[in-house]
């Protein structure tokens, strides 16, 4: 390079994407990026800031043919070493970036995202070999060693970009294979690497809710690497474990991440809407005026009408008033008046009178009726006084049909007298049963001394229904607002009523509904009535809401909740999982003999999977007898799994010093099945939490464990030639029927002679097909690397199980190495 101009054109032509001057300047080793503009000026006329980056490629162009092609080679070298160095060079396996992983961000990332280009650009891929191969301990208290490239780039989330650098290694592989002139191909056992590498980075950037953040407080990971990993969490579950993650976070941090949630919040629900309103909610109230603001703008890009009003009606409450005018914007841009209306009403009871005069003058423009009268009576509140007259006016019936829900929101806005008139009008043309019901939803409202007179006449209406059930219903309806005096009359003729009903289910429902209008004192005897017939009738139903009436020491009681659990019994035996919900009302009611005697029937059922959800969603209810019960049946699971996750559950409900001692036996089962050690972890002192958290990750990726070699250890040293060895065949070792039939078809040409060039692409068909959580080391495919690549090749791939052991396996199975 004979003048800094070619040199600063070349960096550019190199860059992976465009860079501004001072990267450009670092890469060329100059102390200010000022430095850069004058060299970059001379042998071209144009201007770097002015131009951009696409001018400056325009200007590469006229040069490139005279000078250029080199520099540019060497330009990949020079900002491929530059982050080498950086990072406390290759030869050392990158020991500054394992100690400091910041040192990654230098310049925005760039190295992260394009060093493996430079390095193949420059033709060095025997160093991108070096790079994706380097290992370091593992830092920060966690087990064993890592894979420094990996390591690093899930810290900064960006395992994709990890698995794109694989591939391009893969394909340097490939095409040195393809290269070969003999039947020597060490470039094999890289393509074979390569699969595993992979399929393991895929299974090992897989997050899991809750555990980032205990990691994070345990000091095992920093701020970064667990944030990153819980924006890898599924709509749905992000949201929450963001918002958990916030006090974590530096302040300048946190409105980002709020944001995430908002996002988060409006997809987080299947359907329609898609909002999660609490959690958006809960959110609002932490964001600031600027993040309210772009909460309502995300708002209003999404597609759904219902999904944009709920998701507005949750912000409503907290929003700012610049963030109000965004959100009646929004409101404004429906289309169909239906949405209009109802987003102008979510937002009404939070208007300021200047937005809401303004909200009104938008109502006043809509033609259809219904949907205007709606949407007014929302805002006649938010009116000054003296215009919620003429306001209240406009609205042109006050009926339940004309504006449906909120007709009695509309009658409490008008005068004493007007509404006494209106509400008669209302009722005077519906049926008996109808005018009963509209007279108590509004007496429910009313002030006392409007409601007695509606009471009064609801109740005199409901003597002139016809029907019995209906007037039997009617008058438990207006029973229940009823002073006390006036109440005892209506139950009193109620319980006379139902002991003259012929239906005994009828007649213990509606001793059941007296009841629980009576004074406790008065309830027992129609109660026990109403358990006798439900007996008799088998009705859990009636058997179990007669129970939550009864005294907790009550025989009638105990009886029914006996009988009631042999009827849901069998339910759960005919349904099992779908009939989980028929003991939700059950089950808080159920004394520890009976919760005992549920226990040991599901238990008869054998089956595990339901009993193991039984006995960590219904711990809360076990207590003595019935939790000795759950106790003993989550010892005698066989899985150690539903073993660790039932006794862990129930532990929360025991003592102090016998807590611990049942979280020793789920500890126990926990490190049997490898997994399920951050539940117990929680529940103990900090002390023993960060050693057990350390455990549990390096269990986390036990599904690379090499099961072929430790079933069948002498399998390995046979030297079976391709052609003829044995390709595993199961999920165990990661080799569907797509991966078992290509092998096959790859085995057969190779005896009949096809050669390497026929074969190698059915081996790579293989390859990319692995997804198994299991490293695909099978002597097929040592045999393949052995007969297709030589020696090396073999080595090569032997030595990557090795890698893979060390980096994405138990330290235990380092013992399993090849040689």
């Amino acid at each position: 390079m004979e003048d800094l101009g070619s040199s600063v054109l070349a960096a550019l032509a190199a860059a992976g994407e465009p860079v501004d001057a001072g990267a450009v300047a670092t890469w060329l080793g100059l102390a200010h990026a000022d430095s850069v503009r004058p060299g970059l000026n001379r042998p071209t006329g144009c201007d770097l800031a002015h131009d951009g980056h696409g001018g400056v490629l325009r200007a590469l162009a006229a040069l490139l043919h005279r000078r250029l092609a080199a520099a540019v080679l060497g330009a990949h070298s020079t900002i491929a070493d530059h982050y080498l160095a950086l990072w406390g060079g290759l030869g050392n396996g990158l020991p500054a970036l394992a100690a400091h992983p910041r040192l990654g961000d230098a310049d925005g990332g760039y190295g992260f995202r394009h060093l493996v280009h430079h390095l193949l650009a420059a033709g060095r891929a025997e160093e991108v070999h070096r790079l994706l191969a380097c290992e370091q301990p593992a830092g920060q208290g966690r087990p064993g060693v890592v894979n420094v490239w990996f390591d690093a780039r899930h810290r900064a989330g960006q395992v994709d970009g990890y698995l794109r650098d694989l591939e391009a290694a893969a394909g340097a592989a490939r095409r040195a294979t393809d290269a070969a002139a003999d039947s020597t191909a060490p470039s094999l056992g890289l393509e074979m690497r390569y699969t595993l590498m992979r399929v393991c980075a895929e299974q090992a950037d897989r997050p899991r809710r809750g555990v980032a953040l205990m990691l994070l407080e345990a000091g095992l990971w920093d701020r970064v690497r667990a944030l990153n990993d819980v924006r890898r969490l599924p709509s749905g579950e992000r949201g929450r474990a963001l918002l958990d993650m916030l006090p974590h976070l530096p302040e300048e941090q946190r409105p980002r991440v709020l944001h995430e949630v908002v996002v988060d919040t409006m997809t987080a629900v299947q359907g329609d809407p898609s909002v999660d309103t609490d959690l958006l909610a809960e959110v609002a109230a932490l964001l600031s005026p600027q993040g309210m603001r772009r909460a309502v703008a995300a708002v209003s890009g999404l597609e759904s009408p219902q999904s944009r009003i709920v998701a507005l009606a949750a912000l409503a409450p907290h929003l700012t008033a610049e963030a109000m005018c965004d959100a009646l914007a929004v409101a404004r841009t429906f289309q169909d008046e239906f949405y209009r209306a109802w987003a102008l009403q979510e937002l009404a009871p939070f208007l300021t009178a200047g937005p809401a005069s303004e909200a009104l003058r938008d109502v006043r423009a809509m033609p259809s009726s219904s949907y205007r009268d709606a949407a007014l009576i929302a805002l006649i509140p938010r009116q000054p006084e003296d215009l919620r007259g003429s306001a209240l006016a406009e609205v042109r019936e006050f009926s339940p049909e004309a504006l449906g829900w909120c007709w009695i929101e509309a009658i409490m806005l008008l005068p004493e007298h007007r509404r006494r008139t209106t509400l008669a009008r209302v009722v005077e043309r519906a049926a008996p049963d109808r005018h009963v019901e509209l007279l108590v939803e509004a007496a429910g409202v009313l002030p006392p001394g409007e409601r007695d007179a509606v009471l009064a006449e609801a109740l005199a209406v409901s003597h002139t229904i016809t029907d019995r059930d209906v007037r039997e219903r009617s008058l438990v309806s207006v029973a229940a607002l009823l002073p006390a005096g006036a109440r005892d009359q209506v139950v009193t003729g109620l319980l006379t009523s139902a002991r003259t009903l012929v239906d005994e289910d009828d007649r213990a429902r509606l001793l059941i509904d007296a009841a629980e209008l009576a004074p406790p004192k008065e309830r027992v005897a129609p109660l026990t009535e109403a358990v006798a017939l439900a007996r008799k009738t088998e009705n859990a139903t009636l058997l179990i809401r007669a129970a939550a009436l009864l005294p907790a020491d009550h025989p009638a009681r105990n009886a029914a909740l006996g009988q009631a659990l042999e009827i849901r019994l069998q339910d759960v035996s005919y349904e099992n999982y779908f009939a989980y919900g028929v003991l939700d009302e059950l089950c808080p009611l159920l004394t520890d003999e009976l919760m005992a005697v549920l226990v040991h029937a599901i238990q008869a059922l054998e089956r595990p999977g339901y009993l193991g959800r039984f006995l960590s969603a219904r711990a809360e209810h076990l207590a003595g007898v019935a939790l000795e019960a759950g106790l003993d049946a989550a010892r005698s699971f066989s899985d150690p799994t539903r073993r660790a996750l039932a006794l862990t559950a129930l532990s929360d409900r025991l003592p102090v010093r016998r807590q611990y001692e049942v979280l020793e036996e789920a500890l126990t089962a926990a490190r049997s099945a490898r997994r399920c050690l951050g539940n117990i972890a929680l529940r103990l002192p900090p002390e023993r939490r960060r050693a057990l958290l350390v455990e549990e990750l390096s269990y986390w990726h036990d599904g690379f464990q090499d099961t072929w070699r430790q079933d069948h250890p002498d399998e390995s040293a046979r030297l079976v030639p391709f052609g003829f060895s044995l390709v595993p065949v199961g999920e165990t070792r990661g080799m569907g029927e797509a991966v078992h039939a290509v092998l096959i078809r790859a085995q057969r040409a190779w005896r009949r002679g096809e050669g390497r060039a026929a074969v190698l692409p059915l081996i790579r068909t293989a390859l990319d097909r692995y997804r198994s959580v299991d490293a695909p080391d099978s002597p097929v495919l040592t045999a393949a690397a052995r007969d297709l690549g030589g020696p090396d090749a073999e080595r090569e791939y032997r030595l990557a199980i090795r890698d893979i052991d060390r980096w994405w396996n138990h330290p235990a199975t380092l013992g399993h190495a090849a040689e």
